[in-house]
């Protein structure tokens, strides 16, 4: 009988390790007057979660440097990160969106399918030369002019188009940006990133708009300029 206790305990013990050890978590690094309450405005969470997840209490103070915890990462999160470590390619999490943030070659495909198609010039083949008159005893017979070989056309570089008004966000999710003070929210948008693009702090963002927390809506106006 108690071997078979302990046998039941090793299996318990052995299954609860492998568990802990597949928990990862978003971190962040304390900047500067950073505290308990800031931090949790920044990622969307509340005061008391951020407390618990990282096992401190009220009166902890933060110091610059620091590495904290802000939530468990996703299945779908941890499961990127090692085929990323597999492939030594390194990859970033949006902490507050939860979605992967594009590296800079996904960056580039983005910013291709936006540029403008130019047309090549084309450039105009030699006239050609005049038949030479080839004189006959009886009567003189027009001399079809030799072809010409076709010149191959002159590539041209095509130069990528600008786009100073757009902003690329996680996945790819496209920002337009607003010169008049304020912004439309659309689809998989983050206060966040808005707040980033805008050079405005989440803080600031969320005191102007009398908002409690960081989750938008489709379609809503938020004020971006202090």
């Amino acid at each position: 009988m108690k071997g078979r206790f302990l046998t039941l305990l090793a299996v318990v013990a052995f299954f609860y390790g492998q568990y802990a050890r597949a928990q990862e978590y978003i971190t962040h690094t304390v900047e500067w007057s950073e505290t308990i309450y800031s931090i949790p405005v920044r990622y969307g969470i509340t005061t008391k979660e951020f407390l618990a997840i990282n096992g401190f209490t009220h009166d902890v103070v933060l110091k610059p440097g620091m590495v904290v915890r802000i939530r468990e990462m996703t299945q779908e999160e941890i499961f990127a990160k090692k085929r990323a470590s597999n492939k030594n390619v390194a990859i970033k999490v949006d902490p507050v969106s939860g979605e992967t943030v594009p590296s800079e070659r996904q960056k580039v495909m983005i910013e291709t399918r936006l540029k403008v198609e130019e047309p090549l010039p084309v450039k105009p083949t030699s006239a050609p030369a005049p038949a030479k008159a080839v004189a006959a005893s009886s009567q003189a017979k027009p001399t079809t002019p030799a072809p010409q070989p076709k010149l191959p056309e002159p590539s041209v570089a095509k130069q990528p188009a600008t786009h100073p008004d757009i902003s690329i966000g996680s996945n790819g999710v496209v920002y337009k940006i607003s010169k008049n003070g304020y912004h439309l929210v659309e689809k998989q948008q983050t206060a966040y990133h808005i707040s980033k693009i805008y050079n405005i702090s989440i803080e600031d963002l969320l005191r102007i708009n009398n908002l409690d927390s960081t989750n938008i809506k489709i379609g809503q106006v938020l004020k971006v300029r202090l």
